[in-house]
């Protein structure tokens, strides 16, 4: 909502959390601007930051990469 305040014509990325567990967390990640990777760098960063192992994959849903969905493990 911040990005929209400053740039009302801003699309920013929708998350959609499709299950989660205490070890395990299913997301779809979804962006006009396919940038899947830059989301995977901030949840590695994340989880290093926060002294966590985790193991993610992804699973692109559409041909250009627009909707990606990812799956993260706790190991």
């Amino acid at each position: 909502m911040e990005v929209k305040k400053l740039y009302a014509d801003a699309e920013p990325p929708k998350f959609h959390f499709i299950s989660e567990t205490e070890t395990e967390m299913v997301m779809d990640y979804q962006s006009a601007r396919c940038m899947s990777n830059v989301c995977l760098g901030l949840i590695e960063g994340c989880a290093t930051h926060f002294g966590e192992a985790i193991e993610v994959k992804m699973y692109p849903q559409t041909d250009d990469g627009s909707v990606v969905r990812f799956s993260l493990s706790i190991v």
